[in-house]
């Protein structure tokens, strides 16, 4: 009976402590993951029944395109009783301003006992959605900046401690365009690389492998000539799920996976596989002599892909690969030692003068920091490397020039009139993928590479017509 006024103290403390944990957490935000290639600008105005400046604010002032994976935090809101009055209502105008068009969010609260209720809305070019306060998606087609968009949105959690957040996602249809005539031309070869990060056993990356394999074939261009995956290690997904769903959209060739171990899982197979619109006449492979320990490298049987390719009668050489990462001192020397066998590779396999060389994949080589690979890659393989377009970095670092993936030509054989390597983001909107987004943690690697017309005339003399 000694301790009851006590226990009567801790019991209204934790119930005192438990009203200002909720009453803190009574928060809503809208989030806008901006899958196009502009930015917005962002201006919010409040109507309505005034709010303190207070109880909202506008964390990010810019959306940028292609940046955020989760989506820009463009407004956050207290959703408690001290907000809006009961019976009144409130409304936030978040425009969203781009270089030709802008976009408007807009969220309406209602003053109620103990908050308020939510509402969401979206308005555009050409477009004005209802009000919604439901939990389903919902999907609108625009164009901005004369370019077709489709904008798709729903709430991340219910409204029951009136938290609730909505996430916006813009998104440019198609993401890529490949011209119909490059397809019909034996001169030209579309070459994409994207390490998809398919981790084997579930060890460490990104989750729902088999849903990403399945989903991301359908986001290929159908005039793309070669796919080259790194990092598919898992048996599964790559299998059961990429593999089929590949075929599903044109891609009939194939080769085996990298350094396949067979039933030994142990270190597994090196994780690339290529893909390809039109038959593969060769193939072949080597395994890197070393790895990369201080970055777990050695866990993988890393090495080249190589495919011959044969595009209506012209021949092309491919080899994918994926080289060690980390930045210790045996990831470098593994490195050193890898492009030497990339190098010799290509010249091991005597390849004519007159045919096309690309190789490209997730080299962990960039044109910045202070480890020398890129100054040693380019001393090694004298490469020519194409007019970089598109993204200024490749795996969502956000440093300005840390282009990790490439696509590059090989300078001893036949050397393209134009050639571009084009970093591009991969992004899902379907609802089994809404809250990852990404398709891997890098982007991807697209060459366009467009030869001279040659023919051979006698011995070792080409011609262009």
């Amino acid at each position: 009976l000694s301790n009851l006024p006590l226990m009567k103290y801790l019991s209204f403390l934790a119930l005192f402590n438990f009203c200002l944990i909720s009453q803190a957490f009574s928060q809503s935000n809208v989030y806008v993951r901006n899958s196009t290639w502009q930015n917005f600008n962002v201006e919010i105005t409040q109507t309505g029944s005034s709010v303190d400046s207070a109880e909202w604010s506008n964390p990010e002032v810019l959306v940028k395109g292609w940046f955020e994976t989760t989506g820009h935090d463009v407004l956050s809101v207290n959703r408690g009783d001290t907000t809006v009055a009961l019976g009144d209502t409130s409304y936030f105008i978040v425009n969203l301003n781009g270089p030709t068009d802008s976009l408007t969010i807009k969220l309406r609260l209602i003053g109620i006992s103990g908050g308020t209720e939510m509402d969401f809305s979206i308005e555009g070019n050409g477009f004005s959605e209802p009000w919604y306060d439901d939990a389903d998606f919902h999907e609108v087609n625009t164009t901005l900046d004369g370019k077709p968009v489709v904008i798709k949105f729903k709430p991340d959690n219910d409204d029951s401690n009136m938290d609730r957040n909505v996430r916006f996602a813009i998104h440019d249809l198609p993401v890529y365009e490949i011209e119909a005539v490059d397809f019909d031309d034996p001169n030209v070869l579309n070459a994409m690389f994207y390490n998809i990060q398919m981790i084997s056993f579930g060890l460490s990356g990104m989750p729902q492998a088999s849903e990403r394999g399945a989903l991301f074939p359908a986001q290929i261009s159908p005039y793309q000539d070669v796919v080259a995956f790194m990092e598919a290690f898992d048996d599964g997904p790559r299998e059961d799920d990429l593999a089929p769903a590949m075929e599903a959209v044109g891609f009939p060739y194939r080769t085996t996976i990298l350094n396949d171990p067979g039933l030994i899982p142990f270190p597994t197979n090196g994780g690339v596989v290529i893909f390809s619109k039109w038959p593969i006449e060769a193939e072949s492979e080597i395994d890197f002599e070393l790895c990369g320990e201080a970055s777990a490298d050695c866990f993988a049987n890393k090495g080249v892909k190589y495919v011959l390719v044969n595009k209506l009668g012209k021949k092309y050489h491919v080899f994918a690969t994926h080289m060690d990462a980390g930045g210790e001192a045996d990831d470098i020397a593994a490195r050193r030692s890898q492009m030497a066998e990339i190098r010799d590779m290509i010249a091991d396999l005597n390849i004519p003068e007159g045919e096309g060389v690309i190789f490209g994949g997730d080299f962990n080589t960039r044109p910045i920091g202070t480890n020398m690979d890129f100054e040693s890659f380019l001393d090694t393989m004298s490469p020519v490397i194409p007019q970089h377009i598109g993204f200024y970095e490749s795996n969502f670092g956000d440093d300005f020039g840390n282009i990790i993936d490439h696509a590059w030509i090989d300078r001893h054989h036949l050397i393209p009139t134009t050639a571009t390597n084009e970093i591009m983001t991969f992004r899902s909107l379907d609802p089994v993928l809404w809250d990852i987004s990404e398709f891997s943690d890098h982007r991807c690697a697209l060459g366009r590479f467009e030869y001279p017309d040659i023919a051979k005339v006698g011995g070792d003399t080409l011609m262009c017509p």
